[in-house]
């Protein structure tokens, strides 16, 4: 935290001296954020720093990056009908609000004892195995389909990494095996579906519990997560061209297509700007905050508690009680805020700060993001107790 800060500060006041103060706090505050998540990972399980480290590349980092290159990209920027400044005010705010929010309710779910927890785990080893086991026989029989028993059955899967966790808790020699047949079948999840986040994001995950467990230097670990942002960016461009062969080519899924787009993406893959810009395109909360900020204070309609209570309405009332709720992924609502239309199987959520500003404008922003940091505080509180 203090290397983040005297690292950043140093930033602000040499940047500040040959570009405008605003970006100069904006690229000072991402990399205080980038140093944050760091300077953390040996020292408890980052979730919290990684949360306010994604919120800082999606709202301050990209956005920031890809107004500057604008004529090389094709996820543009709007500031004609409100400054540059004040998106990113909203933005600033909204995370240190998040930051605060986040770190309100002191936990020490981050910073576990181990040995209690292995001896709780012990007890239940099998149980764990067992969750393994049964989280790839449902993931497996999930059907391609968006009904509800398809979601439920998705969700049991997910037990699979519960398992994983609580084995590698216990002993990590004993649960290699059971790491790689999750890898394994992460792999082959992936290829069957064309979906990569899953496997991306439990990775991710994982990797704080290892990080924690390893204790490295923050140099090395820098050096890790920049390994990461490599094969991230690589991933993004092996994904595109997945995709294209199984789902528009109509090309059977299969490895022998995964690893043909693999060679394809190694052959054009390049570590050029053009290159780095373009996948900082996927980061793209900042564009629909942008979008909606736009749009709102161009029509001056505030919904005040209205989307708030729609959102209730939708995630805790059966469908037969409200008929006219929500459905998962609604573009009619992105539509409506952000006057943006989303084609074919695209689907996109307007984000937290995005809804505060439809709600009550800066101020809900703000109000929104320290509730939501909050929440999340209370939920680390209920689950250490």
């Amino acid at each position: 935290m203090k290397s983040a800060l005297i690292i950043s500060s140093f930033l602000l006041l040499f940047l500040s001296t040959s570009i405008d103060l605003l970006s100069s706090v904006v690229l000072s505050l991402s990399v205080f954020y980038i140093l944050f998540f760091i300077d953390s990972l040996n020292k408890e399980i980052a979730l919290r720093q990684f949360i306010l480290l994604v919120y800082s590349l999606n709202f301050l980092l990209a956005p920031f990056i890809i107004n500057t290159y604008k004529d090389e990209v094709n996820l543009s920027f709007d500031f004609s009908l409100g400054s540059e400044s004040s998106y990113f005010y909203i933005a600033i705010s909204s995370i240190i609000f998040l930051h605060i929010g986040l770190f309100t309710i002191k936990t020490k779910i981050f910073n576990p004892n181990y040995n209690l927890v292995k001896i709780d785990m012990f007890i239940n080893e099998r149980i764990l195995r067992y969750f393994v086991y049964i989280g790839i026989f449902f993931d497996l029989i999930t059907f391609n389909s968006s009904n509800w028993v398809s979601y439920v059955l998705h969700l049991i899967g997910l037990l699979r990494y519960i398992g994983v966790f609580g084995l590698f808790i216990i002993n990590k020699k004993k649960s290699i095996p059971f790491i790689l047949i999750i890898f394994a079948y992460s792999i082959y999840d992936t290829i069957r579906g064309g979906m990569f986040g899953n496997t991306i994001q439990w990775m991710a995950f994982f990797s704080l519990i290892i990080f924690v467990e390893a204790k490295l230097s923050s140099f090395i670990n820098f050096f890790i997560i920049l390994i990461g942002f490599v094969l991230i960016i690589l991933v993004q461009q092996i994904k595109t061209d997945y995709r294209q062969k199984v789902w528009t080519e109509s090309k059977e899924s299969s490895i022998s297509i995964f690893n043909e787009s693999i060679n394809e993406s190694q052959n054009d893959f390049s570590y050029t700007k053009q290159g780095l810009i373009t996948n900082l395109e996927r980061l793209n909360q900042g564009w629909i905050l942008n979008k909606v900020v736009n749009r709102m204070d161009a029509r001056k309609n505030f919904q005040n508690f209205d989307l708030l209570i729609l959102y209730l309405e939708s995630a805790f009332l059966p469908r037969f009680l409200a008929p006219n709720k929500l459905n998962a992924g609604d573009k009619e609502i992105f539509s409506k805020y952000t006057g943006h239309t989303l084609h074919g199987n695209t689907s996109m959520g307007l984000g937290v700060v995005a809804d505060g500003y439809i709600s009550f404008g800066m101020y809900g922003s703000i109000l929104f993001s320290f509730f939501l940091g909050l929440f999340m505080g209370v939920i680390f509180k209920v689950i250490e107790k």
